[in-house]
């Protein structure tokens, strides 16, 4: 629609208003909006900086807070992402960074040994970004125009046939 606010520009209005208040509580952690806004606004600004055009961004994340952290970041960027289960096989891993042609992937906490495992293996520079680890400063993002046609997500479907297969979801969507 005409005149009408992306996600993004909803999502960060909602981190400047609602600052206080609890955004999302994983096993009994609670993490505020400005603290979210601080985190993910920092991680973002990072990928627009080393990330181009409409490149997909890989996480390399538990089911804990670094998920939600990198999703967030990652779409704040203006960029899609693409989810990497630590608890995949290493080569279905391998498979699903090559056939989205990641170039960048965060790495949370715990999963350090297997991204040194992962990155190097796909054959071109793959650079990992530790999340809250040398970030820059939240001032540094910038509000991206992103095109809602342009893929938000890349879901990896079981892979019946043996090969995963991306299936795209778009921003708009």
């Amino acid at each position: 629609m005409a005149g009408s606010r992306s996600v993004i520009e909803d999502l960060y209005s909602s981190f400047k208003v609602h600052g206080a208040r609890p955004a999302f509580v994983v096993r009994q952690e609670i993490t505020h909006y400005g603290e979210l806004m601080h985190d993910t606004l920092a991680l973002a600004g990072d990928l627009q900086r080393r990330a181009s055009g409409d490149e997909l961004i890989g996480f390399l994340c538990n089911r804990d807070q670094s998920a939600y952290r990198a999703v967030l970041a990652i779409l704040l960027a203006g960029k899609g992402y693409v989810p990497l289960n630590p608890k995949l096989p290493l080569e279905r891993l391998k498979m699903i960074v090559a056939a989205a042609g990641l170039r960048h992937i965060i790495i949370a906490a715990g999963c350090e040994k297997l991204a040194q495992q992962l990155l190097p293996a796909v054959g071109e520079p793959v650079q990992g970004i530790t999340l809250n680890a040398g970030l820059g400063a939240p001032d540094m993002w910038r509000m991206p125009s992103t095109d809602e046609r342009k893929p938000a997500y890349l879901l990896f479907t079981s892979g019946s046939t043996g090969a995963p297969k991306g299936v795209a979801v778009s921003h708009g969507n």
